[in-house]
């Protein structure tokens, strides 16, 4: 078969990998290629100004006419936020626009104009996911205007209707909540802005209701959870796969006495038996209503895997968001696989988090986000023995042990530190403890130690560890014993070793350089560029890093000593420019010593999502791995 013979179909798909310039220079490849290639150059329109905005609604625009033609392509339509728009522009983007299959209304783009009689929903009766962000409407009209929308699209599998900014979210009644899963009987994800108020002498009508069989998410922002609440859900989403509850205030009040609602929850037959992901957010997670669900979970062997609790945005006075963690985890301990705890969460003692985590035998990952704690590592490693990936957000992070001796191997692979101030023993113990250690990433983190007065070094030693990727982003490392880490103590020169036959490899322009002496030697330094100034990390040329090589070589303290004095001008936290490297000298190096790196990647930027592709990546590896 011929390229040009290939169904519509493949050529639609295919083009979805092409970059725009791609796809219009193949239309003319050709004429079998056309259409398809046509229909992919229309399938999303992004709306981003006024601009674009006026091309489609104004018929004097010289685009005008493009829109009218093409619309009809069109399956996904995204208005950009803070794009106002009146009732008759909405209701021409509507009329352009009449197969659309998913449409995005983002932030302050309608307020109380484009759903009176000038808007259509009728020709929107194709949507399958509706994102709205909703304005400048009363409560009652935000209800009765979402369910405007929704008569006229039944087959909406993805619904987020939602407020940018408000004191409460919309309140829904029984009846309501029972209506929108009417009109929509295919939805399978759900994101509301809720207040779910319920009459007591509606909790009987609860056990009678029909649950749905295809919602899969939920995500509900509210003032609290109420017990009467949580009892719908519990009867309404029996195929739940993921909850997120975002809770708005620390209050617990409720309106009801809990000894008339709990006995109800008896007659139960399960709970939520599908349920593997919970995202708790928000002060009010230590609620009767939270402790009840942990207890129902445990009760009913929920096969809850993944648990996260992010309190980063919120402001507290206590530890009671500590409490409510511990007690959610020990409740769940028998099946949760992976832990996810972000905000300014203070443990009382420094075993409460360890302690409780030794109680889930299956956990593989904990990503740890809680800046203002110290963590012991080898604390963590003791207690979570199944432990695969690890990523720690702290103030400080130490081992209370010197030595791994007499301590189990621990079978971790992924390793990221941010934020923390670490002492340089630690790397030594990490290594010796953790042999099957493939990924070490640490960001924005602080590296103290003794500089050898031998060697003039301040030595990481990792000689038994053999890394697929060794990542270093904005790290500082001081030659000195306290923790104060002065600008004066920083040094900028480092060199990374390897002592097996597989040398490192860098990731920087240069892959292919081989090292000098077995090492591959790092300059941090100040950048002017023609807009900004910023910090970067070179790789030396072999010629510097001969000249770096033979000066620590013959160094002898006796003859030269680390000097920390601001010797000539300095910029951010005591670094030099990019020409004045050999005056780094006198501060000494840091020697990065491993068994081999395959990749290295050493910078001073931050890359925040890097760990979710690096877990991906591992997935990768194991699934590969695991098919052989």
């Amino acid at each position: 078969m011929l390229i040009s013979d290939l169904p519509f179909e493949i050529i639609l798909h295919l083009a979805n990998f092409l970059p725009t310039k791609d796809r219009l220079t193949c239309t003319s490849v050709c004429r079998s290629w056309k259409v398809p290639l046509q229909e992919s150059l229309w399938r999303t329109v992004d709306i981003c100004n006024k601009t674009k905005l006026d091309a489609i609604c104004d018929i004097t625009s010289d685009q005008h006419d493009i829109f009218k033609i093409n619309g009809h392509r069109v399956h996904t339509l995204r208005l950009a936020d803070w794009l106002s728009v009146n009732d008759r522009q909405f209701y021409t983007i509507q009329n352009r626009f009449q197969y659309l299959n998913r449409l995005y209304v983002r932030i302050k783009v309608l307020g109380d104009i484009g759903f009176d009689d000038t808007t259509d929903w009728k020709l929107s009766r194709h949507l399958s996911q509706l994102e709205i962000y909703i304005e400048g409407l009363t409560p009652v009209a935000k209800v009765n205007t979402l369910f405007k929308i929704l008569s006229f699209s039944p087959s909406i599998i993805r619904l987020e209707y939602i407020k940018y900014y408000y004191p409460r979210g919309i309140t829904y009644t029984l009846e309501d909540f029972e209506k929108l899963h009417t009109l929509l009987p295919q939805l399978q994800y759900l994101s509301l802005d809720a207040e779910f108020d319920i009459p007591f002498e509606d909790l009987t009508k609860i056990s009678t209701i029909m649950p749905v069989n295809d919602l899969t998410v939920v995500k509900l922002r509210m003032t609290n959870l109420s017990l009467q609440s949580l009892y719908y859900f519990l009867h309404k989403y029996h195929k739940l796969r993921t909850l997120e509850l975002d809770i708005l205030s620390n209050s617990n009040r409720s309106h009801f006495d809990r000894n008339e609602i709990l006995p109800m929850f008896s007659s139960l037959n399960s709970v939520f038996p599908y349920l593997e992901k919970i995202i708790i957010k928000g002060p009010t997670t230590s609620g009767f209503a939270f402790i009840t669900l942990w207890k129902l979970i445990r009760q009913f062997d929920t096969p809850l895997k993944h648990l996260v609790y992010d309190i980063s945005s919120r402001v507290f006075t206590s530890d009671r968001p500590a409490g409510a963690i511990i007690e959610c985890i020990r409740y769940c301990s028998t099946t949760l696989e992976t832990i996810s705890i972000f905000g300014d969460v203070r443990f009382s003692y420094p075993h409460m988090l360890p302690l409780a985590l030794g109680l889930c035998h299956r956990l593989v990952a904990l990503n740890f986000g809680v800046n203002s704690n110290s963590i012991a590592l080898d604390d963590l490693l003791d207690h979570c023995t199944s432990l695969k990936r690890l990523r720690l957000s702290a103030r400080r992070l130490y081992t209370k042990s010197k030595s791994p001796n007499g301590a189990p191997i621990h079978k971790l692979q992924i390793l990221e530190t941010t934020h923390a101030m670490i002492e340089v023993s630690l790397f030594s113990y990490l290594s010796c403890r953790c042999k099957y250690l493939k990924y070490l990433r640490m960001a924005d983190a602080k590296v103290f130690g003794q500089v050898s007065r031998r060697t003039g070094s301040l030595c990481i030693d990792m000689f038994n560890s053999r890394f697929e990727l060794l990542q270093l982003n904005s790290v500082c490392f001081y030659g000195t014993n306290n923790f104060t880490c002065d600008e004066e103590a920083l040094i900028n020169l480092i060199a990374l070793t390897g002592s097996d036959s597989q040398q490192a490899h860098s990731t920087n322009r240069r892959d292919t350089l081989m090292p000098i002496n077995g090492s591959l030697w790092y300059h941090t330094h100040f950048h002017w560029g023609d807009k900004s100034e910023s910090e970067e990390v070179q790789m030396l040329e072999n010629k510097e890093a001969e000249r770096i090589h033979r000066h620590f070589r013959n160094f002898r303290y006796k003859n030269e000593k680390i000097s920390y004095q601001m010797e000539l001008q300095r910029y951010s936290h005591g670094i030099a420019s990019q020409q004045s490297w050999k005056n780094d000298f006198s501060r000494g190096y840091v020697a990065f010593c491993c068994g081999y790196v395959v990749k290295a990647w050493l910078s001073c930027i931050q890359y925040t999502q890097y760990w979710h592709l690096l877990c991906m990546f591992h997935g990768m590896q194991q699934a590969q791995q695991a098919t052989q």
